[in-house]
């Protein structure tokens, strides 16, 4: 029975790779797995599915670790020489700020925080792309005096 078995798989492989060239593969995968059905191969791929589902129970550590998130930092109220924090819902104002200044001086000086935080940023970056210009440029120079 086995011999007869192998050599019907055999005949099916053969039949499928004439039709691959003129088959889409979906219809040639669900020829195959028609042909191991009644093959009686269902059993064996449904025990290989068993022992690859145990192995990935035996396998798993739990749930996965929390993210540990950085901390923001403090930010500063805009208005000038506030000692107090601000608060990021709140527009960046501390608690005392954001009730006695009107709207519009809130808003200006909100402006003026956000060009601030901008031509902050801009500095950093251009010491980053200085820094990693001299980088670059020494190696070269240490090659070119070899």
């Amino acid at each position: 029975m086995a011999k007869n078995a192998s050599n019907t798989a055999e005949d099916i492989r053969n039949k499928l790779l004439e039709k691959l060239d003129s088959s889409s593969v979906p219809s040639l995968i669900d020829e195959a797995i028609g042909a191991g059905i009644r093959l009686g191969l269902a059993d064996a791929v449904r025990r290989i599915g068993d022992i690859t589902m145990a192995t990935a129970a035996l396998n798993f550590t739990g749930p996965a670790p929390k993210r540990e998130r950085k901390p923001k930092g403090v930010i500063q109220c805009p208005v000038p020489n506030c000692p107090r924090p601000g608060i990021r819902p709140q527009r960046n104002f501390c608690k005392h700020h954001v009730d006695t200044l009107d709207a519009k001086k809130r808003e200006s000086l909100r402006a003026k925080q956000v060009e601030a935080n901008k031509k902050e940023k801009e500095k950093a970056r251009e010491a980053e792309v200085a820094a990693a210009r001299a980088q670059l440029a020494s190696p070269n120079e240490s090659t070119a005096a070899a």
